[in-house]
């Protein structure tokens, strides 16, 4: 039963507690964690929640049915095991019998094997109990709720907020928390420091662990020295259900093939970039790298060695500029690469990572700037074909240009497209015979905002020139290459606060099939706090209400715009390529006559 300072604490001091509800009685035992001496194929044991240690077994807390176990084999092997149980004993006997079926298993997927102990114990659910800290977390705060509802002293008229729950469920975390570091205290801290676990973090993924596991002695030897030259692929050399290329890559370690040749065939990059990236960390890199460090390899592939990032501080500025830049240009979304990608990285950095803040300053360019640069190179070549300009002559021309130098011109051509368009509002010249499906029929509320979808060339010139940024430019995105602009506006006024690009995977079997491409306030600058905030709703909302059957009508109509060449090609005629248009950009180019092709 919780104290009569502890429910307090939780009401608050406005809340009177009478003393006669609070009469003195037995405290349950608290939860804790119960570590076993070796024995039986067993060198240590884990187990919490628990109330004791009995000479048969082990007594888990009957208040919540999720238990973890933590058991260090005979064999050096460990696991981790989280599972859900009506039962609230666990005997040496049963004991025993896991740590046999965890000791066959060696070759054997974690999943599988953590199901099949479920079907011979009847427990509820079995799985990785690899991230400690969440899971923790989970058990602290179901002890904490089932204590005070059972609690008869507690008037359920008052709610209990997560905050409370999270604040008297920490005492639990720190003692569970305290059991792992004292469990892993025993383990071979050799290991643990090569595979970069740390037990005090909250996650410990066994697996990595056991990797260094082999029957055979020299394949033990071929793993260890692949985590000290290769760090960064400990994921993907401990992978239990890896790809072609990862299984490739995990085959030609154990064989004790040259890692730089292994590791430059799986993130096909030469061998050069993969001789670069050994010894090297997250630490040293940047975590943000964790989740996609295949486009690392292809990124340093485009610049020259002698400007690769060295320190931390070179890393940092490169995560910083380079990454964004190299998203912004490189071939997705049906787009090709930018032509003067590869050339552009290289201009860029050649003054070193610490010299580009000062030099885009110097031009007067932003991030954004770089962002929209591939709306100029589009315009660009549509305007080469307007002149009977070769498309090849045309990119020539682009990789003759340094980054920064086009990036400013892009921005000229930006504010120029913005005047163009405004005049074109105020003439009534354009055309409105173009309309392409959205995700939602109608603006999407939410508080005193809400999202409108934009559908025609018209809606999207009308939010260029309000906001004052090139959106008006998006239709042949949004016709044929799976753009979808919407607009956050205020419910009363009407007025647009900011303006999103979301793209529809092309991918029918993607989960998330929704990408945000941008998102920007008026002049493009950072849209509102509370823009930002309406926009992670509407995703969610996306993802819980847009069919399936609609995903694909989308695409369907999409995909027939794409393939209508005749479509296409009036889209290119257009209006938006007049006369003045053809003139006004070839004014534009004079600021860089290499693009005029003369």
């Amino acid at each position: 039963m919780l104290s009569q300072s502890e429910i307090q604490a939780l009401l608050g001091s406005d809340v009177p507690i009478t003393a006669a509800s609070h009469m003195e009685t037995q405290q349950k035992v608290p939860a804790s964690s119960i570590a076993l001496a070796a024995g039986n194929g067993l060198r240590q044991v884990l187990a919490l929640p628990t109330t004791k240690l009995r000479d048969d077994g082990i007594c888990f807390d009957t208040r919540v049915s999720g238990r973890m176990l933590w058991l260090e084999l005979e064999s050096g092997a460990v696991w981790g095991i989280y599972f859900r149980s009506n039962g609230s004993f666990l005997s040496c006997r049963d004991l025993q019998r896991i740590c046999q079926r965890l000791d066959e298993a060696r070759f054997e997927q974690t999943s599988k094997v953590l199901s099949h102990l479920a079907v011979m114990f009847g427990w509820i659910s079995a799985g990785d109990a690899g991230d400690f800290k969440q899971i923790c977390s989970e058990i602290a705060e179901d002890i904490v709720k089932e204590t005070i509802h059972a609690d008869r002293g507690w008037n359920h008229q008052y709610l209990l907020t997560d905050a409370s729950v999270r604040s008297l469920s920490q005492p639990y975390i720190s003692q569970f928390q305290e059991g792992l570091v004292s469990f892993a205290a025993s383990l071979d801290q050799e290991r643990l420091q090569l595979v970069h676990l740390d037990p005090a973090g909250g996650l410990f993924f066994f697996q990595y662990y056991n990797y260094l596991l082999h029957p055979l002695e020299k394949v033990c030897r071929n793993r260890r020295q692949a985590l000290q030259f290769y760090p960064l692929l400990i994921s993907t050399f401990c992978n239990e259900e890896p790809d072609h290329t990862a299984r490739r890559l995990q085959h030609g370690v154990d064989l004790g093939n040259p890692l730089p040749t292994a590791v430059a065939d799986y993130f096909r990059c030469s061998k050069t970039v993969a001789k670069f990236l050994t010894e090297k960390d997250l630490d040293l890199i940047g975590n943000q790298w964790l989740c996609h460090l295949n486009k690392l390899p292809k990124i340093l592939d485009l610049i020259r060695p002698d400007f690769w990032p060295r320190t931390a501080e070179d890393w940092e500025c490169f995560n910083e500029w380079v990454l964004p830049i190299y998203d912004s240009l490189d071939e997705k979304w049906n787009r090709k690469r930018s032509p003067i990608l590869q050339s552009g990285l290289n201009d860029l950095v050649k003054e070193g990572y610490q010299r580009i803040p000062a030099r885009l300053e110097k031009y007067n360019i932003t991030m954004t700037d770089i962002s929209n640069l591939h709306d100029f190179e589009k315009a660009y070549h549509e305007w080469a074909v307007q002149v009977d300009m070769p498309a090849s002559d045309a990119t020539a021309a682009l990789q003759q240009v340094a980054i920064l130098r086009i990036t400013a011109l892009s921005r000229h051509w930006h504010q120029w497209q913005i005047q163009v368009l405004d005049e074109s509002l105020a003439e009534g010249s354009f055309d409105d015979r173009e309309h392409w499906p959205s995700f939602i029929d109608s603006p999407w509320p939410y508080n005193d905002l809400m999202v409108v979808p934009l559908t025609t060339p018209w809606h999207l010139k009308d939010e260029g020139s309000k906001m004052q940024h090139c959106v008006g430019g998006y239709t042949s995105s949004c016709l044929f290459y799976g753009s979808h602009i919407f607009s956050i506006r205020d419910k009363a006024s009407g007025q647009s606060l900011s303006t999103f690009e979301i793209r529809l995977s092309d991918d029918v079997t993607d989960p998330d099939p929704f990408y945000l491409m941008q998102h920007q306030g008026p002049h493009n600058n950072d849209p509102p706090e509370k823009c930002s905030t309406v926009l992670e709703a509407f995703l969610r909302h996306l993802m819980v209400s847009v069919s399936s059957e609609r995903l694909r009508e989308i695409r369907w109509q999409q995909y027939n715009r794409r393939e209508n060449s005749d479509e296409y090609h009036r889209m290119i005629e257009s209006p938006a390529w007049s006369r003045r248009m053809i003139d006004g950009f070839r004014e534009l180019l004079q600021e860089c006559p290499v693009l005029l092709g003369t």
